[in-house]
C-alpha cells in the first residue's frame, strides 16, 4: 500500500491546492502542517534538499520504500502518471 507524506505549512496556497486534489482523488495520505518555518521543518527540508512547501514523499509500507516526489505540481503530475500507468 502507498500513501503519501504532505508536509506543508499553514496559509499556503499551493499545499491548499494539493490538499484539495489528494481529496479529490481519493489519494492516501498525511497531511503535516508546520506553523512557521521550525528546525523539524528545515531538517526535512535538508533532508530531501527541497527548499518550498508542499514537499511530498511516497511511502511504500510493503517494501518499505520511500521516494521524493517533489512539490504541488510535482506531485499531481506524478499522480496522473501512476494513473494513467495503472490504467
Amino acid at each position: 500500500m502507498k500513501e503519501y507524506m504532505v508536509y506543508a505549512k499553514e496559509e499556503c496556497p499551493y499545499c491548499v491546492k494539493l490538499l484539495k486534489h489528494l481529496k479529490e482523488q481519493k489519494i492516501s495520505f498525511v497531511y503535516i502542517v508546520f506553523y512557521d518555518l521550525d528546525r523539524n521543518l528545515k531538517s526535512i527540508m535538508e533532508r530531501y534538499r527541497w527548499r518550498t512547501v508542499p514537499l511530498v514523499v511516497e511511502m511504500d509500507y510493503e517494501t518499505k520504500e520511500e521516494k521524493f516526489i517533489g512539490g504541488c505540481d510535482d506531485t499531481i503530475e506524478y499522480l496522473k502518471e501512476v494513473k494513467k500507468n495503472d490504467e
